[in-house]
């Protein structure tokens, strides 16, 4: 199976399976000190490859990625294919390098504390948001910051992700109407000025222009959704909202933390001393595979040939059978002709056509007929 997940990554590189020789052990000393399986993990590296994060070109980048997406899985107690998607896609939204993925990590992981989510809801929708965000100039701790906020109030980590989405969406683009208002306010409401102040400033200058009135707001942002994510920021003068940014900067360390909490249980150490035993033994396969890669050679050989002469053999007995229905034929053939000579023999015998009667003549005839 490693192998097999090796030949995977080894379609996305410039190097044969061989070559991975050294990515494979160290995706067996990630599996041993993690517990993850060894399929996961070369899934997730398989992940990595194909989402050309900045710095994944080079495979040792790769897999201290991947490290750290099996650390964060086991501290969200989801799939490292889920820590590996999720971190990713904000790397690539941000621009970021794989080094920077320890950062991201303790920051996904700071969300869910602040937060009422999962690790997994949150990585599930997340992707819905960064691109936009980060597009639009707010900063990862900001959205992250507003994630935990929203969610805190009840609202659903999908649900709140789209809503911040479509704030942002209506002050990127605002339409007619919003753009007329913010006029009429004296205010600045477009992707610059929201880039140029941040985040809360932003929201800050909205609820001080508009007094807080929800229909000027709505004026301004344009549907419920976003509307909702504006109000739901501002709420108790966004205290909570500046508590999660600033929890956001001083979230180094979280993931680990949580990590060796989780760990830290008969059933983590069992999968741990499960997965070293697994190890050990395709450390073992490993010193004999090239015999074992002989022995198939051989077998394969062997089996191609046995295939080859029973489909020979099968052919020549369909010939032979082909052979012996056409001699039947001759047969056939020359009992028809020996009948129909000595019939008209017998005809042409005037004594014994003398002794025919009529009848039996005609049968005759038609005989030869047939």
């Amino acid at each position: 199976k490693l192998e097999t997940g090796l030949a995977q990554v080894a379609t996305l590189t410039d190097k044969n399976t061989a070559q991975l020789a050294g990515t494979g052990r160290e995706i067996m000393r990630i599996a041993g000190q993690t517990g993850e399986s060894v399929q996961q993990l070369t899934k997730g590296l398989y992940d990595i490859q194909g989402a050309g994060t900045k710095g994944t070109e080079n495979m040792a980048a790769s897999l201290e990625l991947l490290d750290q997406a099996a650390k964060l899985a086991k501290a969200g107690l989801t799939e490292t294919s889920v820590a590996t998607d999720v971190l990713t896609s904000v790397l690539n939204s941000y621009g970021m390098e794989a080094k920077d993925a320890g950062k991201v990590s303790d920051m996904l992981f700071q969300a869910v504390k602040d937060g009422k989510t999962s690790f997994e809801q949150l990585a599930q929708s997340l992707g819905m948001v960064t691109p936009l965000a980060a597009q639009a100039g707010l900063g990862l701790d900001e959205v992250l910051g507003a994630v935990a906020t929203l969610t805190a109030q009840g609202i659903k980590p999908s649900s709140a992700i789209e809503y911040l989405r479509s704030a942002l969406t209506n002050i990127i683009k605002p339409s007619e109407q919003a753009a007329s208002t913010a006029d009429d306010l004296g205010l600045k409401f477009n992707a610059q000025a929201l880039a140029a102040k941040g985040l809360i400033p932003f929201l800050q200058d909205v609820m001080a222009k508009t007094g807080g009135n929800s229909e000027q707001i709505s004026r301004l942002i344009g549907d419920v959704g976003g509307l909702t994510a504006v109000l739901g920021l501002a709420k108790g003068d966004f205290q909570r909202l500046t508590e999660s940014i600033e929890n956001q900067n001083k979230s180094l360390g979280v993931t680990d933390e949580a990590y060796k909490k989780v760990t830290n249980t008969i059933e983590e150490k069992s999968k741990r001393v499960g997965q070293l035993w697994d190890n050990l033994w395709k450390g073992v396969g490993a010193v004999f595979a090239p015999i074992k890669s002989e022995i198939l050679d051989g077998l394969e050989s062997i089996l191609t040939k046995a295939n080859e002469a029973l489909s020979k053999f099968l052919e020549l007995r369909g010939l032979n059978k082909a052979g012996s229905d056409v001699a039947q034929l001759e047969r056939d053939r020359q009992s028809a002709v020996d009948f129909v000579t000595g019939t008209k023999a017998q005809l042409n015998d005037p004594k014994t056509r003398a002794s025919l009667s009529a009848g039996q003549i005609k049968q005759m005839q038609e005989g030869i007929t047939k």
